[in-house]
């Protein structure tokens, strides 16, 4: 699985798939501590990192919440 697909998954596959690799957020945050999610409110993007991963950048439509934004990042950091 690429970036590409996980971007074009809907908030709903994208929480399924989540669910097939990790037991929740929290489990994400106990084995990758300095993860985080933050949004630019001038430019409406939200920035999520996990692990030594270098941020993501996901545009408005990409992600729909911050929780959402970090599964995502949480994917594409374990599966690409």
């Amino acid at each position: 699985m690429d970036w590409f697909e996980l971007r074009d998954m809907s908030p709903q596959d994208r929480a399924k798939l989540f669910a097939e690799h990790f037991e929740s957020l929290a489990e994400v945050l106990t084995l990758h501590p300095k993860s985080y999610v933050t949004y630019d409110q001038d430019w409406p993007v939200y920035y999520a990192r996990v692990g030594k991963s270098e941020p993501f950048h996901f545009a408005y439509g990409y992600a729909a919440d911050p929780n959402d934004a970090l599964m995502f990042a949480a994917l594409a950091y374990k599966l690409t």
